[in-house]
């Protein structure tokens, strides 16, 4: 009975542990990067433990081969952090289809293992064109130190490769006005234009070229062109502005991140006739995300043509400070980075929501009843946990008096 009495205490021990454990995270490192063409380059494969116990992990990485080159994969320090001896496998690589498969890395050491983060895996690639490449996780594992397989969260991610700037005998940065002129500016009331940004490329029929912009402050990372036919040299130019276009008749509809007019080529040149397909790669501060209380999921990059229509958009990554976002477009003009109105507020919390939770807790404690839920699901899960820990309480209560009565008797 003393053993059946133990074996249910650590039963039950086990499911709360069990249930409590946060997923653990792996993720590419940094999620989005902007490297020059021709370049070697490292990204980090990380992973974050969140206080889980891992001892082993493994993947396989697929990788745009027409536009990178892995050169090698090298052990990080992630099993290796606490003085562990460790075995790392760089996985069996395919450059012409763009894959590594079963990279792996483990602790040998008996008993060691991590719950800090660190990097498992570091990639040397080389860029061989411009263009922007995404980097899929496929295959992972991460593994306890007894073999149970963890629940994990994946992070991929991106870089863009642009021609190097001396390769860009045309190009300039900064502060300026509109005015017209091939390819050479926009009509733009000039006290409306904080930054801008001018690059001059050759768009090639069925290839991409990459037009990628350095300046922080600029909320446009790239503009990608796939041309349907050899257009030469051509200029694109991005206006960062501090308010609606003046080109525009009314601001878009829905919270605006930031204004931009983008123009590619002289007057009539961005038509389907031209170009092919064309992305805008854009990204916007987690900072005014979290002070709206906006879901990233819901921004959309927004372009004025005769009024506003909202451009098919795709979240692309993130890093600290900033989420990321691709949208396609078939026209060039006044675009605004916005959140839509429906979704603003609510994500992340905000603090009356929190406010009502706290005071329904109270009142709960205060009439000692639990609350109901209307989902079938959450209350049956609510009766099981109610069931388990009344099952503890009672298990430990018949323990504790069978231990007095042994004692005196």
């Amino acid at each position: 009975m003393r053993c059946a009495l133990e074996f249910y205490l650590v039963l039950f021990m086990f499911i709360t542990v069990a249930g409590a454990a946060s997923p653990v995270e792996i993720s590419v490192n940094p999620v989005f990067m902007v490297v020059e063409n021709g370049q070697e380059f490292t990204v980090d494969i990380a992973i974050d433990p969140l206080n889980n116990s891992i001892s082993a992990a493994q993947f396989n990485l697929i990788f745009d081969s027409s536009n990178l080159e892995v050169k090698n994969v090298n052990e990080g320090d992630l099993f290796r952090q606490n003085g562990a001896n460790t075995i790392f496998n760089p996985g069996n690589l395919d450059n012409s289809d763009g894959n590594i498969i079963n990279i792996w890395g483990l602790i040998i050491t008996p008993g060691a293992y991590v719950i800090t983060k660190g990097t498992l895996a570091t990639i040397t690639m080389y860029s061989k064109m411009a263009g922007i490449s995404l980097f899929n996780l496929t295959n992972v594992i991460v593994s306890y130190p007894d073999s149970r397989v963890a629940e994990i969260n994946i992070s991929n991610g991106s870089a863009s490769a642009i021609q190097s700037a001396e390769n860009h005998p045309s190009s300039s940065s900064g502060s300026g006005g509109g005015g017209g002129g091939a390819g050479g500016g926009s009509a733009e009331n000039y006290s409306n234009i904080v930054l801008r940004e001018k690059y001059d490329l050759f768009i090639y029929k069925n290839l991409t070229t990459s037009y990628c912009y350095r300046n922080v402050d600029n909320p446009i990372v790239c503009v990608n062109i796939t041309g349907n036919i050899n257009g030469g040299e051509t200029s694109t130019i991005v206006e960062v502005l501090k308010n609606t276009s003046s080109l525009v008749k009314a601001p878009a509809d829905g919270l605006t991140f930031r204004n931009v007019n983008i123009w590619v080529g002289t007057y009539g040149f961005a038509s389907s006739q031209n170009i092919q397909d064309a992305v805008i790669t854009f990204r916007v501060d987690k900072s005014w995300i979290d002070e709206n209380r906006i879901d990233p999921t819901s921004i959309l990059l927004s372009r004025y043509s005769n009024g506003w229509s909202s451009m098919p958009t795709e979240k692309i990554g993130e890093d600290a400070y900033r989420v990321y976002y691709k949208a396609h477009t078939n026209s060039f003009s006044p675009f605004a980075i916005i959140a839509k109105k429906s979704d603003i507020q609510g994500y992340h919390g905000i603090p009356s929501m929190t406010d009502d939770i706290d005071s329904q807790q109270e009142e709960i404690i205060q009439n000692n009843e639990l609350p109901v839920k209307e989902n079938s699901d959450d209350l049956n899960n609510s009766l099981l946990i109610g069931v388990l820990i009344g099952i503890g309480l009672n298990l430990a209560l018949i323990y504790k008096i069978r231990a007095t009565r042994e004692r005196y008797y």
